[in-house]
């Protein structure tokens, strides 16, 4: 789910800003950050945001995506912060990549 599709509280936001480090899934790993705070998620059936794909963009490497994705994921593991149900699905995840 692209973490475009979801809107938050404010206080989940505080202090939080994007990992410039990472070559792209920046906005994963954003999202990964916040749901360690354990946001009460709710379902909103309308269409709230567009995404739009170029020909040239970004996520049409997918050996550079690929990337991203792995240290992301990487980053939430180490970070500690998920229980060890929501570790292991990460765990899995990367090695799935």
């Amino acid at each position: 789910i692209p973490v475009h599709c979801f809107l938050f509280k404010k206080e989940f936001l505080a202090d939080m800003l994007f990992d410039l480090e990472l070559p792209n899934h920046e906005d994963w790993e954003f999202h990964l950050r916040i749901a360690a705070k354990k946001p009460i998620y709710r379902y909103q059936a309308d269409g709230i945001a567009y995404y739009r794909v170029r020909n040239t963009s970004m996520s049409r490497d997918k050996e550079l995506m690929l990337k991203g994705k792995k240290m992301c994921i990487q980053k939430a593991i180490d970070s500690n912060k998920f229980s060890e149900l929501h570790r292991d699905a990460l765990v899995k995840r990367l090695n799935e990549s």
